[in-house]
C-alpha cells in the first residue's frame, strides 16, 4: 500500500527466528535485550502530541494446517506468540517508565514475516505469485515497502547479522532505494535457544486445523485508546484475511464492529473517551500500517464516510486496488453485520467475550445461515509478574493494556492541569 498518513517518526526493528518454545521466559532471553534499548531510544524521541511508532518484524515460519496446496495459519500459536511479544514490550515499557504519563510513550506494533528462503516464490511486480499467498509478509515485500523508516535496528548476533545482510541487500532494489535515507543501528543480541527454522515436533503436531484463511472476516470492539490487546486482537483478524489473487473475484473484507459513542456514556472517566471518529481513525491508522507492509504495491482506490438513513449508524469504508475492502461500522448492539451481512464467514474475538461469539451463531443459525468460524485471543491480564520488580509490574502493567486505566491517568492529569 502506496504511503496514507504516515507517522513522520517510524523506526523497524527486524528480529530473527523466535524460540523453539514460545514462552516469556525464552522471549526475554532471545529479544530482551535488544529491545529494551530500541524502545529506550524510541521513547526519548516521543512527545505528548506525537509518539514514534516503531515497527517489530519478527521472522516466522509458517506450516500448512491442512496438508494441501493451501498456504494456512498457525493461529494457535501465531496468537499466543504475538500476545506474548506484547506482554513482553509492556513488560519492558513499564519498567523503564516508557508510558504517555511522562510524554515519552512508544507505539509498538509486532507482526511477522516469512524467512527470505520462505518467500522465493514471491514477485517483486504487484505482490503477485503463482504460489497460495502466504498470510503472512512476504521478505521480499517487507523490504521494498515504501514505509519511512528513520531508523531500522538488527540484533547483533549470528542471526541477526544475517537477516541484515538479507534485507539490506533486498532494500537496494527497492524503487525508493535512491532518495530516502536511513540509520541502521545495531543493538543488544540476545541468548538464542534457536538455531534453525523448524518448529519442535510437539509444537507442530498442536496446532489446530481451524486455521484456514477467509475472504470475508470480522471483529468488534469499543477500541478506545488502542492498547497492546486491541493490536493483538486486529492483527490476528487481519492475518485470517485470504489476500490470495485467486479469492480477490469472490471478493475479500475485513469488517471492523466500533461500539457507538451512545453506549459507552456509563463507562468509568467518560469524560476521557475518544469520540467514534477518532477511535475509527486509531484502527484504521494501525490496520493500514501492518496491511502496508503485506501488500506495499496496494493503494488506497476510495475511502467513503456513510451513515445509516434508518438508524443513524455511521460507517467508512475503504476499498483498495487489490479489492480488498475494509469497512468500519458504528455498533449499536452486540452483534452488528455479522447477523446482517451473511458473506462473512469468520469472527475474531478475545477469550472474555467467548458467550458473544456463540450468541451471533446462535441468531445465525436461526436465519438459516452457516455459521461463523470463531477464533479467540487471549486476553492479555494485568497479573503478570517480572521476577526482577514485581511490585511494579503488578502496579503499573493495567496502564498498558486497559482503557478504563488509561482514561483514569488521563483524567487525572487533567484535574491536575486545571
Amino acid at each position: 500500500m502506496a504511503p496514507t498518513g504516515l507517522d513522520p517518526l517510524c523506526w523497524l526493528c527486524l528480529l530473527p527466528y523466535a524460540p523453539s518454545t514460545a514462552s516469556l521466559a525464552n522471549l526475554r532471553a532471545a529479544y530482551e535485550p535488544g529491545l529494551r534499548q530500541v524502545l529506550k531510544k524510541a521513547s526519548q524521541f516521543s512527545s505528548r502530541s506525537q509518539s514514534t511508532t516503531l515497527d517489530i518484524a519478527l521472522v516466522y515460519e509458517e506450516h500448512s494446517s491442512s496438508g494441501g496446496s493451501d498456504v494456512g495459519l498457525d493461529y494457535t500459536h501465531l496468537q499466543k506468540l504475538l500476545g506474548l511479544m506484547y506482554r513482553l514490550i509492556c513488560i519492558i515499557c513499564t519498567t523503564e517508565s516508557i508510558d504517555m504519563e511522562y510524554e515519552n510513550d512508544v507505539d509498538a506494533r509486532v507482526m511477522f514475516f516469512n524467512a527470505k528462503e520462505d518467500s522465493r516464490n514471491t514477485t517483486q511486480e504487484h505482490g503477485k505469485s503463482s504460489q497460495p499467498r502466504s498470510p503472512l509478509i512476504p521478505f521480499e515485500a517487507l523490504a521494498l515497502c515504501p514505509k519511512p523508516w528513520k531508523l531500522i535496528c538488527f540484533l547483533e548476533n549470528q542471526n541477526g547479522q544475517i537477516l541484515r545482510k538479507d534485507f539490506l541487500q533486498a532494500r537496494d532494489k527497492s524503487p525508493h532505494a535512491a532518495t530516502e535515507h536511513f540509520d541502521i543501528e545495531g543493538v543488544a543480541g540476545g541468548v538464542s535457544t534457536r538455531t534453525s527454522s523448524q518448529k519442535s515436533l510437539s509444537e507442530a503436531s498442536s496446532l489446530q486445523d481451524d486455521c484456514k484463511r477467509h475472504s470475508s472476516v470480522a471483529v468488534g470492539g469499543t477500541f478506545d485508546h488502542l492498547h497492546a490487546g486491541h493490536k493483538l486482537l486486529l492483527t490476528m483478524t487481519a492475518l485470517l484475511v485470504n489476500l490470495d489473487e485467486k479469492s480477490a473475484s469472490s471478493g475479500r473484507s475485513l469488517t471492523v464492529g466500533i461500539t457507538g459513542d451512545e453506549l459507552l456514556k456509563k463507562k468509568q472517566y467518560a469524560d476521557q473517551l475518544q469520540n467514534w471518529y477518532e477511535r475509527q481513525a486509531a484502527v484504521q491508522g494501525f490496520l493500514l500500517g501492518i496491511l502496508q507492509m503485506s501488500l506495499p504495491t496496494d493503494t488506497l482506490k476510495s475511502s467513503q464516510r456513510m451513515s445509516n438513513p434508518d438508524t443513524g449508524a455511521r460507517a467508512v469504508r475503504q476499498e483498495f486496488e487489490s479489492g480488498l475492502v475494509i469497512n468500519y461500522v458504528e455498533l449499536f448492539d452486540p452483534f452488528g453485520p455479522t447477523i446482517t451481512d451473511e458473506s462473512i464467514s469468520a469472527l475474531v474475538i478475545s477469550g472474555e467475550t467467548r458467550s458473544g461469539g456463540q450468541a451471533v451463531n446462535d441468531k445465525r443459525e436461526a436465519q438459516g445461515w452457516s455459521l461463523l468460524a470463531v477464533l479467540e485471543v487471549d486476553v492479555l491480564n494485568a497479573e503478570i509478574r517480572d521476577d526482577s520488580a514485581p511490585n511494579r509490574i503488578d502496579e503499573n502493567y493495567e496502564g498498558k493494556i486497559s482503557s478504563t486505566e488509561i482514561r483514569r491517568r488521563l483524567h487525572n492529569r487533567a484535574a491536575v492541569e486545571h
